[in-house]
């Protein structure tokens, strides 16, 4: 039995898959524990074709939501490297 990469995350690349732990620290440090928040999220980023437009979005619509991440600079450091992981 084979897998098909034609699934959503197998077409977008696997890069916005996020390990548990990770997942974990973005889904309460960052989405303040918003899961249905996190997923539209992803689900955006993942349509987005360029680094710099995945950027202006996080910079511009997400972290205005959650009053700009202040403080959390480590996860926003960790949560932006694996985005921009997906344009390299």
């Amino acid at each position: 039995q084979t897998i098909q990469s034609n699934t959503v995350n197998g077409y977008y690349g696997k890069e916005l898959l996020f390990g548990l732990n990770d997942r974990i620290a973005f889904l309460n440090q960052l989405f303040n524990g918003e899961e249905e928040a996190f997923k539209r999220v992803i689900s955006q980023l993942s349509t987005i074709e360029t680094e710099e437009r995945a950027l202006s979005f996080i910079k511009n619509l997400v972290k205005p939501e959650y009053e700009n991440w202040q403080g959390k600079e480590a996860y926003e450091d960790r949560f932006v490297a694996i985005i921009c992981q997906k344009y390299k």
